[in-house]
C-alpha cells in the first residue's frame, strides 16, 4: 500500500467513525476495510484512539477482529481487552496477541 493509499484510507476511516455506525458510519467501516488485509487493517487502527479502535474491534466480525489484534500496539490492545464487551473476549482466541498481554 503507498502512502498516499494509507492517508486515504486512514481519512476514510476517520470520516465513518465520526457518524454512528447503526447510521452511515458502518457501511463507510465496510467500505474502508473491504480490501484490507488485517495487517493493513492494523496499521490503520493503530493510528486511531484507544477509544476508536476499540469501536473498530466491536464492529469487525470475530476472525478479523482477533487478527488485528496482534497488529495493534500495547496500548490499544491494553485498552481493548479492559473496555471490550466481556462475551466478546471470551469466546474470542487471542493466541496472536498473547505476548502482547503477558500470557
Amino acid at each position: 500500500m503507498t502512502n498516499q493509499d494509507f492517508e486515504t484510507l486512514y481519512q476514510n476511516v476517520c470520516a465513518a467513525l465520526r457518524k454512528p455506525l447503526s447510521d452511515a458510519g458502518g457501511v463507510g467501516l465496510t467500505a474502508a476495510f473491504q480490501h484490507c488485509t488485517s495487517a493493513e487493517v492494523g496499521e490503520i487502527v493503530a493510528k486511531l484512539t484507544p477509544m476508536e479502535a476499540l469501536t473498530v474491534f466491536d464492529w469487525l466480525d470475530d476472525v478479523r477482529a482477533t487478527a488485528m489484534l496482534a497488529e495493534l500496539p500495547d496500548a490499544h490492545v491494553t485498552y481493548i481487552l479492559a473496555n471490550a464487551p466481556a462475551g466478546r473476549i471470551a469466546h474470542l482466541s487471542v493466541e496472536p496477541a498473547d505476548h502482547k498481554i503477558g500470557l
